[in-house]
């Protein structure tokens, strides 16, 4: 087979499941481990796939890895209206968290002063809000990852444990209906699932392009979301099939 053939078919096969490993390929293929891997870079460095240790995923695939930089960008009218549906659940010297996602730093950027205690582990968040008058914004420390611009581990899952927090605004990389909301970085999924055993409140920040996608790690079912705030873009038929899981789903408005 030549090697451009049988890299449409790689592609081909990338568009239907999302990930290939290399076993697999080279056994499919009847060529050698070797032969894939040099496929794998070839289409990398072409931009059409990326690269994981044992295979490759789709550049659209949910479970593909974005740094901070690149999701602050992506479908950000979608964000900034969630952000502003967000307002509605803030009250006067409310303790809130606000997670390391793009989302949540939108909605930083428009939180009006109410004497409000933020904690986040977000270094973004932090840098937006800290010396504004009326909040007080507290890091949760921890293991600092440049990739994602937020803290995590144990010292940030600590943090959590000492303040009565009234609401967690937070998002994910998917919302499924049978396996719930996932992320694509473990320990931010360990910090989430963490952060939600502590909350009064829990409003996931998830717009409609997160609908149906399935990321690597799973971090929390539906019935622990009390409010979903989505966008306008959302299909009806989808918020039908989640409202029987998730207790309160607001559709933001233009």
């Amino acid at each position: 087979m030549l090697p451009r053939i049988r890299h449409e078919k790689i592609l081909e096969l990338l568009e239907k499941d999302g990930a290939v490993r290399t076993v697999d390929l080279a056994i499919r293929f009847s060529v050698t481990d070797e032969t894939i891997r040099r496929d794998l870079e070839g289409l990398h460095t072409n931009g059409k796939v990326v690269r994981t240790h044992g295979g490759a995923i789709s550049t659209t695939h949910p479970g593909r890895s974005r740094g901070i930089r690149e999701r602050e960008v992506l479908n950000l009218p979608q964000k900034r209206q969630l952000a502003r549906a967000a307002e509605q659940f803030l009250q006067p010297r409310d303790v809130i968290y606000l997670d390391g996602s793009s989302t949540a730093l939108e909605f930083a950027k428009i939180i009006p002063a109410l004497d409000l205690t933020v904690l986040t582990n977000s270094h973004g968040v932090i840098e937006v809000l800290k010396g504004r008058e009326g909040i007080e914004v507290i890091g949760t420390g921890g293991k600092f990852d440049a990739f994602n611009g937020c803290y995590g581990g144990a010292m940030a899952c600590q943090a959590l444990t000492r303040y009565r927090i009234k609401t967690a605004f937070f998002s994910a990389n998917g919302i499924d209906l049978k396996r719930g909301l996932s992320e694509s970085d473990e320990d931010q999924a360990d910090l989430k699932a963490f952060a939600l055993r502590f909350v009064e409140r829990a409003v996931f920040l998830g717009d409609s392009t997160k609908i149906g996608l399935k990321s690597t790690y799973f971090f929390a079912d539906l019935d622990l979301i009390d409010v979903w705030i989505t966008d306008s873009s959302a299909e009806e038929a989808d918020l039908r099939s989640l409202s029987q899981r998730v207790r309160s789903i607001i559709v933001a408005s233009d």
